[in-house]
């Protein structure tokens, strides 16, 4: 995050922080619409923040709106490209809008940071597979339409 981003909307970064952890408390107790408001506005007075944009995005897509998943995930991955959170979320994201191929590619960059040993979560390590299978049943899918 830029700083001097911040400090000209007038928040610090420990104010970004709280009103973040405050979007998640919200997140993590159900109350989804007041998480989303939160979070939309971090995006505005800090749009360099990729937390709050991978939590639009995980609200978008518990809430089935996956159009909006995607647009929110492509911000943060232009910010974060080497993010295994923000892969495994765009190749979730990409799969539900039928974008097989580009998933394919973000599938391909996520499991090299796996095999380098950069990604430390298990549940990444899970979910990126539970993704391939997926991927590969929507290929082949898509091969036998063809």
């Amino acid at each position: 995050m830029n700083r001097s981003e911040v400090i000209r909307k007038g928040y610090s970064d420990e104010e970004i922080r709280h009103i973040y952890a405050l979007g998640k408390l919200f997140l993590e107790n159900g109350q989804v619409h007041k998480s989303e408001r939160i979070m939309i506005g971090l995006t505005y007075i800090s749009p360099n923040f990729v937390p709050a944009w991978i939590s639009l995005c995980y609200i978008y897509y518990i809430s089935r709106q996956f159009t909006k998943a995607l647009e929110s995930i492509r911000q943060a991955h232009a910010l974060e490209p080497s993010n295994p959170n923000v892969l495994v979320l765009l190749v979730l994201s990409l799969l539900e809008e039928q974008y097989i191929r580009e998933a394919g590619t973000f599938l391909g960059e996520l499991r090299e940071l796996i095999e380098l040993g950069e990604v430390e979560s298990p549940l990444i390590e899970r979910l990126y597979s539970s993704q391939v299978m997926r991927f590969e049943l929507k290929e082949m899918r898509q091969d036998s339409l063809m």
